[in-house]
């Protein structure tokens, strides 16, 4: 990207796409910047492999509203479990139905992982970032006995900057299970990186692209050309108008059917998000709300494979079902 930049005022634009289908979570509907944007044009990075694991006994995850003892800077670990977290090691551990630690009722355990770490003189001026490669669980991170964040994503990263201190630093992550998970803890590489710059003010969020908030790219959608070929490029927008003039005395609603299609998919009626289509299932049918059609309609399909040249597949309407609409009179 240095090819891009510009002396003096640069604007960043950052894209996140959710992925459109169930992920592991308690944030699983959510997408967006999760951790710290940085820019830097040398990147310094330290392993945390040795570890000291325990677990808290507490009733409900209300008690995590106050830091725990064991988050403390002064904590007494020297008899907790010695682990290592390192690259291709599972330090993950599976919850016995018996466990004392399980919360009542929710099958909630509370592991704690504890490690200490030292920042290098000549580096106290870097920007100091946790880089989580995987957490099964959510996770409070806490630095020196003040809590970081809360995180409800399997990998995450997060900004220590404003808590690091001189000489010797106290990390602690507690970590609780997803409901019905019976693993939690940390597995692969976890690193502390030493960045330049750390982009954490100044943004501005719009949920949605114009385009796609109205249904079609940001141009005169009655140019758009028509497709002779089975293929598209990745990121298209795919459109067919249709003309719906329902049978008088008739109810049938109507349904969109697409089947055999690579990449996924937001539908638009008339520029209303209807639904969203997956390849791997499970909905292939979508329901198009009589209240959202007119008279002459315009289906609008997002099409993205993540770089991967688009197979169109088949895309059909037809009503869910016929019924003669009729009087029923009921005598009491």
């Amino acid at each position: 990207t240095a090819g891009a930049l510009v002396c003096g005022q640069n604007d960043l634009l950052v894209l996140v796409e959710n992925e459109g289908h169930p992920r592991k979570g308690d944030d699983a509907t959510f997408s967006g910047i999760t951790g710290p944007v940085v820019l830097t044009a040398e990147e310094k990075h330290f392993d945390l492999g040795e570890w000291k694991r325990g677990f808290l006994s507490i009733q409900s995850e209300s008690a995590m509203n106050v830091v725990p003892e064991e988050a403390g800077k002064n904590c007494d670990d020297s008899s907790w479990e010695s682990i290592e977290v390192k690259k291709g090691w599972d330090s993950r551990i599976s919850i016995p139905p018996s466990s004392t630690h399980i919360e009542p009722g929710h099958e909630r355990v509370y592991a704690v992982y504890r490690t200490s770490f030292s920042i290098p003189e000549d580096d106290y001026s870097c920007g100091v970032v946790l880089d989580v490669p995987k957490s099964d669980g959510k996770c409070w991170i806490y630095l020196n006995g003040c809590l970081v964040d809360k995180k409800h994503q399997e990998r995450f990263t997060a900004d220590l900057t404003p808590y690091i201190c001189e000489g010797e630093n106290q990390l602690t992550l507690i970590i609780r299970n997803f409901r019905w998970y019976t693993t939690l803890g940390l597995h692969g590489q976890i690193m502390i990186r030493l960045v330049e710059k750390i982009i954490a003010e100044g943004w501005e969020f719009i949920r949605g692209l114009h385009g796609q908030n109205k249904g079609f790219p940001e141009e005169d959608i009655l140019k758009w050309p028509l497709i002779k070929s089975e293929s598209v490029q990745n990121l298209s927008w795919l459109g067919f108008d249709f003309t719906h003039e329902p049978e008088p005395g008739w109810t049938a609603p109507l349904c969109l059917e697409l089947n055999n299609w690579d990449a996924k998919i937001l539908v638009y009626l008339n520029g209303i998000l209807v639904g969203r289509y997956h390849p791997d299932g499970p909905q292939e049918k979508f329901y198009l709300p009589n209240d959202y059609l007119e008279k002459n309609n315009r289906i609008v399909l997002f099409c993205n494979s993540h770089n991967k040249t688009i197979k169109i597949g088949k895309a059909s309407i037809y009503p869910y079902y016929k019924v003669k609409e009729g009087m029923l009179e009921i005598r009491f």
